[in-house]
């Protein structure tokens, strides 16, 4: 029989003793991996809580951002429209102009020189002038028309209404300005058949 050998009990104490001052010093620094976990933990949600709020104030920036993006885009636009709109008008009285200057040249040449009614000469400067106050005063008909219909679309139409009355009034201003010239040169060529 094999013989056990018994420890002091000064040994057996000190030995649980020994063993449990290694169990309070590995709880102890469990104790302070769990405080610097739990402080880890803290600080991740207080840098997630600044993130989110730098998140929202970008947001509120990016919308104050694209509000002054959307009132600057707007403000181009309405002074794209106006620029059309006076241009219309501007065109139109020059046309109403050189229109009056045809008409009355109508009415003066049959005082100025009643011998040559009935010639070529005569017919090509009536069929010319005629023709200059016809134009003009399609001019002026058109450009009336787009600068007091096109800015109440602009107004009244759906979004981007602005934009295409922009576009179309600029095609229109193209055509009346076209047609504008075209009515000048005919002048020209009845003033060159008046003084022939």
């Amino acid at each position: 029989m094999p013989q056990t050998t018994a420890e002091p009990p000064d040994v057996a104490l000190a030995a649980l003793k020994e063993s449990m001052f290694k169990q309070s010093q590995a709880l102890f620094a469990l104790r302070q991996e769990e405080a610097n976990l739990i402080a880890e933990i803290s600080g991740a949600q207080a840098q997630a809580r600044n993130l989110q709020a730098k998140i929202r104030s970008l947001d509120g920036e990016s919308m104050r951002q694209q509000e002054l993006i959307y009132n600057a885009e707007f403000q181009i636009q309405q002074m794209e429209l106006d620029f059309y709109v006076e241009n219309c008008f501007s065109i139109g009285l020059q046309a109403a102009i050189v229109a009056s200057f045809s008409y009355n040249g109508i009415i003066e040449i049959k005082t100025i020189d009643s011998d040559k009614v009935g010639t070529p000469l005569t017919a090509a400067y009536y069929g010319v002038t005629y023709a200059v106050t016809f134009v003009e005063v399609l001019v002026v008909f058109l450009t009336t028309w787009s600068a007091t219909l096109g800015p109440g679309y602009a107004l009244r139409g759906p979004d981007g209404s602005i934009q295409v009355t922009a576009r179309q009034l600029k095609k229109e201003l193209r055509a009346s300005l076209i047609l504008f010239l075209f009515g000048i040169f005919l002048l020209f060529i009845s003033l060159i058949l008046f003084v022939w």
